[in-house]
């Protein structure tokens, strides 16, 4: 069917900021709030690229303040209950001239499903709104904050800290956690949060920081549960399975794998310390995503490395953790491409902050800019690009070089398209081709980014603890002395195969 005759993109607009800026009295329904939604998701199904949604979304500014002031909104529980309440119960007046049409969708839903409750229709309207703040973060690299238009006056988001998140990160977060406690729907949440941790640290580090690591596993644990149980004893049909397991399970992955690039370490410290909560729904999991097609290669990836620090060998003695990666599992990693784990690796560097490795500003709101030469790795200042210029044993000089013999291999015009939002992997490879690209520079330039990302956690994690006392350094230079002989006798233990296995054993000193 045609978009919504009743009502235009701009009323929708409308009608969901207004809403969304004073919830308590507004007056309007549930069914409005979808429908307007729904107006919505139809202007950007109807765009061809990722660069045309986003023109859409930023155009509308106030929608997108109006929105994240709403999402992440810190109020008591039996407040935000009360909230939804209002704005499910409808007091429309169907004696106004068109009130009826403006319930009225002009289309069926995507899930399927003929009947749904209030609440699933207010989550229609959040998921649209956390979508388009996402598509409006995502030509931004970290801590690159939008100016405003003089000449026209446009005010566009976000600006600053403060209008990424007016109600600053750790009231944010208890905001975000209203929502994402809703069974079976408050997962789409965790796309919006993945997305603000890669952007803004002080988020990213706010996230890991909540009791009991409430946000960041206990409630993606439980939506992943849900979804498990849903895969075994609900409607097997397609349609179903898409939007009540695929579609959570793939954004709850998405989640985690933002959470290992904003803040590695942490990650997998807190996967390590909670294996017990996670394993479980981990072990069903790997059951069902093995009979799933490629299209959960990389979901499936991400799964064989939360089930190895969630199954770490921990010593209660020592608090050393030994990380093991079964070489039966490896061996299904056929789909593992790794030109393609380098331009990853290219993308996201150009979006994230400074590359060098002792960087003292790095938990700073400070955004990097892009070396002249390269025009991929940033540096937050002059004094950090000299650092690393030379520092060995990666040092940004010859890196530099690399780069800039890629960069003068596929000719400026090609370079910029790199980083455009819709160009993708497969693109590259064809760009490759025809441009007779040395792939194994590529792949190079991967394995060197991936070392400069795992030197600069040593580099955290020794300045974290250049401040302990001298019985913390010696009891903490006896454990990692006691992981290194673990690792050791692990390695003899293989014998002829250790040198298969090595890469992918890592001993891990906890705090």
């Amino acid at each position: 069917m045609a978009a919504n005759p009743h009502i235009s993109l701009d009323s929708a607009v409308e009608l969901l900021t207004s809403t969304m800026r004073d919830p308590a009295k507004a007056n309007v329904c549930a069914i409005r709030l979808s429908l307007a939604a729904d107006r919505i998701d139809q202007a950007l199904e109807a765009c061809t690229s990722i660069s045309e949604k986003t023109k859409i979304v930023k155009s509308y500014p106030e929608l997108l303040r109006a929105g994240i002031k709403f999402l992440t909104f810190k109020q008591p529980p039996a407040n935000h209950v009360t909230m939804v309440n209002h704005l499910t119960t409808c007091r429309c007046d169907f004696g106004q001239t068109g009130m009826r049409r403006l319930h009225k969708p002009s289309r069926y839903r995507i899930d399927g499903r003929v009947r749904v409750d209030g609440v699933t229709l207010i989550f229609d309207a959040v998921a649209t709104v956390s979508n388009c703040l996402i598509l409006s973060l995502a030509d931004l690299t970290q801590h690159k904050f939008r100016t405003g238009n003089a000449n026209t006056g446009e005010q566009r988001w976000p600006q600053r800290p403060e209008d990424l998140l007016p109600n600053g990160p750790k009231d944010s977060l208890v905001g975000l956690e209203h929502w994402v406690a809703t069974p079976r729907l408050g997962y789409i949440i965790f796309k919006l949060a993945g997305r603000l941790a890669l952007f803004y640290v002080p988020f990213a580090r706010e996230v890991f920081q909540s009791p009991n690591f409430t946000f960041a596993l206990a409630r993606p644990v439980q939506h992943l549960e849900e979804a498990v149980k849903f895969y075994g004893e609900g409607d097997s049909s397609q349609l179903a399975r898409t939007h009540f397991f695929t579609y959570p399970v793939m954004t709850i992955f998405e989640f985690f794998d933002n959470l290992v690039h904003s803040e590695t370490r942490q990650f997998n410290i807190m996967i390590t310390a909670r294996g017990s909560w996670i394993s479980p729904v981990l072990a069903r999991l790997t059951t069902i995503l093995s009979t799933l097609p490629l299209e959960w290669s990389k979901t499936r990836s991400l799964l064989q490395h939360l089930t190895a620090y969630a199954n770490a060998d921990v010593d209660p003695v020592i608090g050393v953790a030994t990380i093991k990666f079964e070489r039966e599992l490896m061996t299904e990693l056929q789909y593992f491409d790794e030109l393609e784990t380098a331009f990853d690796a290219m993308v996201e560097a150009r979006k994230m902050g400074c590359w060098n490795i002792t960087c003292s500003s790095v938990l700073e709101v400070i955004h990097s800019r892009l070396c002249s030469k390269c025009n991929l790795i940033r540096f937050c200042g002059e004094k950090c690009q000299k650092e690393a210029w030379k520092r060995a044993p990666l040092p940004h000089k010859s890196l530099c070089a690399k780069i800039h013999s890629l960069k003068e291999s596929l000719g400026a015009d090609d370079w910029s398209l790199l980083w455009t939002l819709d160009f993708t992997y497969a693109q590259f490879q064809v760009m490759c081709k025809a441009k007779a690209v040395d792939t194994e520079v590529v792949k190079a330039i991967g394995n060197i980014l991936s070392a400069l990302k795992f030197r600069r956690r040593v580099f955290l994690d020794d300045s974290e603890n250049a401040g302990a006392s001298q019985i913390d350094r010696l009891l903490r230079a006896e454990r990692q002395k006691l992981a290194l002989q673990k690792l050791e006798d692990l390695r003899d233990s293989l014998g002829d195969q250790s040198d298969a296995v090595e890469p992918w054993i890592w001993c891990q000193a906890r705090h």
